[in-house]
């Protein structure tokens, strides 16, 4: 199933292509989103993950509860070098500082306002233009599950199912441990 996560504040809302809210982050009468699942969706990265998989490459895990002897300092480096790898393209291009800057110089100023550095209004113009500069949706896609995955001879014969997938109609969501919609990035 395909939706639209949005980041609004600091809650993140999932939307059905109907423009309906199906689920979010917060407290509400709709279906649980993890926080740590939508952030990995709009950093674009989990970073437990990119850590654990760092670990992996350098400590084998046959070295039992000596892991993290002799390679703090290996994995330290490769876990600096993965984030400037992610955020290399997190940067404003001068040509985005240039269009902030020259809407800036083109904003009226209101009758009553003081003649400062920046106004008030000019502080809400910077702030509005940085903020449209940030991604705040996402197509994602809702992990499914066939209904009954014990009973695979039945859905095997029924739907064609078979150990590369289920061809179930009627599919539902698959849940976390803490009874959360699990997303993905399409």
């Amino acid at each position: 199933m395909e939706g639209r996560l949005k980041k609004i504040g600091n809650e993140y809302k999932l939307y059905a292509q109907d423009d309906s809210c199906i689920a979010t982050t917060h407290e509400s009468p709709y279906k649980k989103l993890s926080l740590k699942n939508c952030e990995a969706i709009a950093n674009g990265y989990d970073l437990d993950e990119v850590v654990e998989d760092i670990v992996k490459t350098i400590v084998p895990n046959d070295r039992g509860e000596d892991i993290w002897y002799g390679t703090s300092m290996a994995v330290g480096k490769l876990c600096f070098q993965k984030a400037l790898e992610i955020l290399g393209d997190k940067k404003f291009s001068e040509s985005n500082l240039r269009i902030g800057c020259s809407s800036l110089l083109n904003l009226e100023k209101e009758e009553g306002e003081l003649s400062e550095v920046f106004t008030e209004k000019q502080y809400r113009h910077i702030d509005n233009y940085i903020q449209s500069l940030q991604q705040t949706e996402w197509d994602v896609e809702i992990e499914m599950i066939c209904p009954h995955p014990e009973d695979t001879y039945v859905c095997g014969i029924q739907y064609g199912c078979d150990e590369d997938g289920c061809n179930h109609p009627n599919q539902i969501p698959y849940l976390d441990s803490d009874s959360c919609l699990i997303l993905k990035r399409k």
